[in-house]
């Protein structure tokens, strides 16, 4: 029986193997999404894959004609990358600037190693790159809004805070220590319950805001009294959102802006409006009374024309027009307290004016009261009859309540 005898040409093996590796790493570096590029120890392409073509912007003829450091924004940009590989052998992550055809510029990031002969000596530089340049852009437009959210945190008068889904603060502005009085850091991480900043007959209310935020996921809008540290109260106006976070809800951010003064003008202004009102109606009222005062005072001259002179009633018309007169000085308070009203200073002797405006307000006094009057020698002065009736009728409710 002849044996059968296996040759192996190890030789066509071994090209097979080779064949299909060449073969898996030409799919991978054509159907590479990143930019690959091989190039010679100074920089000439040697091979460069279709996402390299694309990023560049040349054909594969134009591009095997260049030499890499071409496209180096800063030409020292391939000294380093080359001083490196010779230091190293690889580099990782190496940040640059690249210009594509037609000066395009990008930034891009470098991973590069070196694939080195039997005898040590560097064959070619293989590298993948990567456009980062809308990276570069974002990450430059998160800084620049994170810095204009600082600013604005920092600077801003309203306090803008924020707390976790415990009530705890995790965060206030500055502007708090302005209108508080507490520090930041004597703020945060502390329960916003327990601080004892926000006025007691408030808090049940403020928590029950908190928690229609937390889970209605809307904005609200609240009125509080706050108790700052030195104890004296602040009226804030407080709007809140959900704070959010990769799409879920970790707490609350709000704004709180003091309307202290606000509410203490617009008070102010009300009470001004009401006095007015008031004012007007005094007026009105003293216009109408003068007017049937004078009516009633013009009738006791006729009656007194019409009448024969008698002593004794000449005594009861003039006490009428007495009164009339003091009746006719209360109507000119009035209208000096009405709007519009003006004051008519004029001399007056203090005595005189206290003997004849006595019997108009003495009737307010109690029974039990009695009115002494003793005058030193007084001379004249010059103040308007209605204010003074004023001042003599503060003067006497105040000792009677006394």
């Amino acid at each position: 029986m002849k044996k059968k005898i296996l040759v192996v040409d190890n030789r066509t093996s071994a090209e097979k193997v080779l064949k299909a590796s060449e073969e898996r790493y030409r799919s991978l570096f054509e159907g590479s999404r990143d930019a690959i590029a091989i190039t010679a120890q100074q920089g000439k392409f040697i091979d460069a894959n279709p996402a390299a073509l694309e990023l560049f912007g040349y054909t594969r003829e134009e591009i095997l004609k260049m030499n890499f450091r071409k496209l180096y924004v800063d030409p020292d940009g391939g000294y380093r990358l080359q001083k490196e590989m010779e230091e190293k052998g690889s580099v990782q992550d190496f940040e640059t600037r690249l210009r594509g055809k037609g000066g395009v510029e990008m930034d891009c990031v470098l991973n590069v190693v070196c694939r080195l002969g039997d005898d040590g000596n560097i064959l070619e530089y293989q590298g993948i790159i990567r456009d980062i340049s809308e990276t570069k852009r974002a990450q430059e437009a998160l800084r620049d809004s994170e810095e204009k959210y600082r600013s604005h945190f920092e600077n801003v008068s309203d306090v803008i805070y924020s707390i976790d889904l415990e009530f705890k603060i995790l965060t206030v502005s500055p502007s708090v220590e302005k209108i508080l009085g507490y520090r930041p850091d004597e703020i945060i991480g502390q329960p916003f319950q327990e601080l004892n900043i926000l006025a007691p007959e408030y808090l049940a209310t403020a928590l029950l805001d908190i928690k229609r935020v937390l889970v209605e996921e809307k904005m609200t809008s609240s009125v509080y009294e706050f108790i700052a540290k030195d104890g004296s109260r602040k009226i804030g106006e407080l709007s809140g959102s959900p704070l959010i976070k990769q799409g879920k809800i970790i707490g609350l951010i709000s704004v709180a802006r003091d309307i202290t003064e606000k509410r203490k003008l617009a008070n102010q202004l009300q009470q001004a409006q009401k006095m007015e009102a008031v004012a007007t109606l005094a007026g009105g009222v003293a216009h109408e009374f003068n007017n049937a005062l004078m009516g009633i005072m013009g009738n006791i001259e006729l009656l007194k024309m019409d009448l024969p002179e008698n002593e004794r009633q000449d005594k009861y018309f003039e006490a009428m027009k007495g009164a009339g007169h003091r009746m006719s000085r209360l109507t000119d308070q009035l209208l000096a307290y009405a709007q519009g009203g003006k004051y008519q200073p004029k001399n007056l002797k203090l005595d005189e004016f206290v003997i004849q405006t006595l019997p108009i307000l003495q009737h307010d006094l109690g029974p039990e009261i009695r009115v002494e009057t003793h005058f030193p020698k007084v001379s004249y002065i010059k103040a308007d009859n209605a204010q003074m009736q004023m001042v003599l009728s503060a003067i006497l409710a105040n000792s009677n309540e006394a």
